[in-house]
């Protein structure tokens, strides 16, 4: 049955304000780069990975999810491991913008997905996707490499004319791995690197925090409605011999915008929240200059560890005075303390931010010295 759609002008417009939103310099680019941290998530940024994962037949939760990204705990089992593999590859995509899509990439992203599960990697439910018309079956199935081979031509611009708009060849990269299956388990996830790798190189670095899966999903099960109140069942438009996908591809581009506006509302909210807290602190008589420095990285990427000789060089300051900086910060609450390799690390404890504000509130008999 052949299969096709076509770009309409309500489609064209999502696109470029997808596009505008989430390229590169985009005022979304800036907060997030601003924050630029491995413990940078997002709510939709985690029910995207929960929705892809259940999709595989490795179902999580939201909870066990977030715990394993930000670190609060070792992954348990196999779907914790995977997204926790997942969201480190998405991080090193910042060193991976002129590399050309090869098999031998991609296999080594499932390699490194799947490196600590073991060998009975066996999914607890029946794997699915987000459009099960999709698949395709074979009489004798391609192999693994020749599957990999057309996905690689296909994100590497070679088998689309007219030329497509990135944002829309994304989604034929995700609509691969649903129609072909290369690897034994995981295809979702293996989608949604591939693709999220693929608007990295084409400019659009936030998509890496967009949800497309769990729009599908959530469109399909009403918990979403579309711009156009498009059910999904009508997506798809069957005549004869002939399948139109324009529905389906204009509705979900019209969902992507609205994540993207939700996205940029939440992170105007946590701006605000940050900003707050960095005018408390260069303005709160309780900290001295280096103090307020490292509290000022920390608010925008709490996961940073400081120690004591990398504070003593940046400031030029003695180790006892380095020292000191970083023990008062512990003993109020602020930072925690930790030992590794017989050196001590300092990083923001939870919810500091919330300490800042009320510190900035509290009178103190003798602040600190601000010398």
């Amino acid at each position: 049955m052949k299969e096709w759609y076509q770009i309409t002008a309500r489609m064209q417009d999502f696109i470029t304000r997808i596009g505008a939103a989430t390229q590169h310099g985009s005022a979304i680019d800036r907060m997030v780069s601003e924050r630029a941290s491995s413990h940078f998530i997002t709510q939709q940024y985690i029910d995207e990975i929960m929705v892809n994962l259940t999709l595989d037949g490795f179902p999580s939760t939201y909870e066990s999810i977030r715990e394993v990204i930000l670190d609060e705990r070792a992954p348990r089992d196999v779907p914790e491991t995977v997204a926790l593999r997942y969201h480190q590859i998405l991080h090193s995509f910042d060193a991976m913008e002129d590399v050309t899509f090869t098999p031998q990439l991609i296999e080594g992203y499932y390699a490194q997905l799947i490196a600590d599960c073991g060998d009975a990697v066996e999914p607890s439910v029946q794997p699915s996707y987000p459009v099960e018309c999709f698949c395709t079956l074979f009489d004798e199935p391609p192999s693994r490499q020749w599957r990999l081979e057309v996905m690689c031509a296909l994100a590497n611009r070679r088998m689309t004319d007219p030329v497509l708009p990135d944002i829309v060849l994304s989604l034929l990269v995700n609509c691969f791995f649903w129609r072909y299956s290369p690897f034994d388990h995981f295809n979702n996830i293996m989608g949604c690197i591939a693709s999220r790798l693929f608007l990295c190189q084409a400019g659009f670095p936030v998509f890496r925090f967009i949800p497309k899966s769990m729009l599908y999903v959530r469109w399909r099960s009403g918990e979403l409605v579309s711009p156009d109140g498009h059910l999904f069942s009508e997506a798809a438009v069957h005549d004869g011999n002939f399948i139109d996908y324009t529905v389906m591809y204009e509705s979900i581009l019209g969902l992507m915008l609205q994540s993207v506006q939700q996205m940029e509302a939440s992170l105007n909210v946590r701006k605000k929240i940050d900003d707050d807290a960095l005018r408390g602190i260069q303005s709160s008589p309780f900290f001295n200059y280096r103090q307020a420095h490292l509290l000022g990285q920390a608010v925008l990427a709490p996961d940073t560890e400081f120690n004591i000789r990398s504070h003593q060089v940046l400031h030029n300051v003695a180790y006892s005075t380095a020292r000191a900086d970083l023990l008062k910060l512990v003993e109020m609450g602020l930072l925690s303390q930790s030992v590794r390799d017989s050196v001590f690390f300092y990083r923001a404890t939870p919810g500091f931010k919330t300490q800042l504000a009320q510190l900035a509130v509290e009178k103190y008999e003798s602040p600190i010295d601000n010398r």
